[in-house]
C-alpha cells in the first residue's frame, strides 16, 4: 500500500506445506483503507495425488499443470488507515485459528487437488458442450 509495512511472515506446516501471506491492502477516500489479505499454499501436483486410485499424477498434471494454488482473500473495508497492521495481523491470526486443523489434515492436500482435477475436468466437458450445441445450431452454409 504505502511501502512501508514489513512483509507478513510465511508459515511452513508440519505437512510440508508453506502458507503465504500478502498484503494487497490500498487506500481509499477519507483517511480509510480496503485491507486485503491473500492467502495461498502452492502445491506441486505430482507429490499429492500419487496415491489417489482414481486421478493418477501424470492425469492431475496433464489438466492442472505442475502446480496449483489454494487460495483465499480476507477483506476488510472502510479501516482507519493507522489500523492497517493490526487488521492485518489480526486477519492472519483469524484464519490460522479457523484453519490449521483443515490445512493440517493429512488428506487435504490430496482432497484439493482431486477437486481442482474434477472442476477442471467438468468445466472442459462443458465447454465442449457448449461449441458442439452452438456448431449444431448455426445455418449451415452452401458454398
Amino acid at each position: 500500500m504505502d511501502g512501508k509495512r514489513a512483509p507478513i511472515p510465511e508459515m511452513l506446516l508440519d505437512n510440508g506445506l508453506t502458507l503465504h501471506f500478502e498484503d494487497r491492502s490500498r487506500p481509499i477516500p477519507g483517511g480509510r483503507s480496503q485491507v486485503v489479505l491473500c492467502i495461498s499454499i502452492p502445491f506441486r501436483v505430482r507429490e499429492f495425488v500419487a496415491e489417489d486410485p482414481e486421478i493418477t499424477p501424470e492425469q492431475a498434471a496433464q489438466v492442472l499443470g505442475d502446480t496449483v494454488t489454494y487460495s483465499v482473500e480476507k477483506v476488510r473495508n472502510f479501516v482507519p488507515q493507522e489500523s492497517v497492521e493490526q487488521n492485518l495481523q489480526q486477519m492472519r491470526e483469524e484464519f490460522i485459528r479457523s484453519n490449521l486443523a483443515y490445512l493440517l489434515n493429512p488428506s487435504f492436500p490430496r482432497r484439493f487437488l482431486i477437486k481442482k482435477v474434477r472442476e477442471a475436468l467438468e468445466a472442459r466437458r462443458l465447454e465442449e458442450a457448449h461449441s458442439r450445441a452452438l456448431h449444431d445450431s448455426a445455418p449451415e452454409h452452401d458454398d
